[in-house]
């Protein structure tokens, strides 16, 4: 049934691409039990019409005419109630499907943009020169010996968690483990205010310093943060360039946090056997999404060479399609030196394993 409904869609210049509610009922897997409902109700409809119409084939078939009015006006009536219900649950599958499609941006929304807001003012950057810095400056000690946030920064999800229900579980797990972390950072940021600094303390003895003990367990938090927030726009996201560009923005405060724990972890320690566990994941997430983003943005550089791929898709639509990949692949360098920085060498586009 969808798939006709795309193919009818299409010829009209919409696709996977469209921002209209209508279409992205269509193609979005967040409503994925949504089709199924509507497809067994359709089914199910057409076997009930098939039913009425071979029963009133009988009637009429057998029976005089006189005497089959009221047998067909039955079936009349029974035909409206299957058209009715059918209607219905339509209806009803598209009204939850809307709300549904609301709660998964306005939690993408709030999610990217707490983790956009980090990396502009370059926290993760400013944590680790304090961390590192060979004596403490005035500046760097005005900047965390002071936290009072009474602000909501999360207002959607304070008031709105219950609608976390309807999604799938390992979306659900991504987005309550994104505010749970980034609750906890605020809590170590407390900490670490009231914690006497050190006016001098080497880098290489900091585990007997109570201020660089805290600042890494502010950095742990923030990497836990930034890392289910990725895992949450992967899961939440559809529309690829921006999926593409919100990843990218995570992961340039993800790698240097986690390559920074993972040189102040030692070995022996659980944290420093987990963190481990995660290179292989970043060797190949990274060069997946940055592959991807090239590709993508040689195919949708302008609208004209966009054309050629899309040329269904309508001009507005195009131009928006192109400006976003744009902005995701101005993103690359950083990406691509801050992995080098963090991992090693960036891998070639034919070592890359399959998916």
């Amino acid at each position: 049934m969808f798939f006709l409904i795309k193919r009818f869609r299409v010829r009209f210049g919409h696709d996977k691409y469209s921002a209209e509610t209508f279409d992205r009922l269509i193609y979005s897997m967040h409503v994925q039990d949504l089709h199924w409902i509507v497809n067994v109700t359709a089914y199910a409809a057409a076997l009930a019409i098939f039913v009425i119409g071979l029963v009133a084939a009988v009637e009429f078939t057998f029976a005089k005419w006189s005497e089959a009015l009221v047998p067909a006006a039955t079936l009349l009536a029974g035909l409206g109630a299957v058209l009715a219900v059918l209607g219905g649950i339509i209806a009803w599958c598209y009204q939850t499907g809307s709300n549904r499609l609301g709660t998964v941006d306005l939690f993408a929304c709030e999610i990217t943009t707490l983790c956009r807001i980090c990396t502009i003012n370059g926290l993760a950057d400013t944590c680790i020169a304090s961390f590192t810095a060979d004596t403490m400056s005035d500046n760097m000690r005005g900047q965390f010996g002071h936290f009072e946030s009474s602000e909501t920064y999360t207002p959607f999800f304070d008031t709105n968690a219950k609608e976390l229900h309807s999604l799938s579980v390992k979306v659900l797990t991504n987005i309550t483990a994104f505010y749970t972390y980034w609750k906890a950072t605020r809590d170590a940021f407390r900490k670490l205010a009231k914690t006497q600094t050190t006016t001098a303390t080497a880098p290489s003895n900091t585990d007997s310093d109570a201020w660089h003990r805290e600042m890494r367990n502010v950095m742990y938090m923030q990497f836990l943060a930034c890392e289910s927030a990725r895992k949450a726009v992967r899961d939440l996201i559809e529309f690829e360039p921006n999926n593409a560009e919100n990843t990218i923005t995570i992961l340039v405060s993800e790698l240097p946090l986690y390559r920074f724990l993972l040189n102040h972890f030692k070995k022996g320690d659980l944290r420093y056997a987990r963190l481990e566990l995660r290179l292989n994941r970043y060797v190949l997430v990274v060069p997946e999404v940055y592959y991807r983003t090239e590709d993508a943005h040689a195919k949708y550089k302008d609208v004209d060479t966009a054309r050629k791929h899309l040329p269904h898709l309508a001009r507005d639509e195009l131009e928006e399609v192109c400006r976003e990949w744009e902005k995701a692949y101005e993103m690359l360098g950083e990406l691509k030196s801050r992995y080098e920085a963090a991992i090693g060498k960036f891998p070639l586009r034919h070592s890359r394993r399959p998916k």
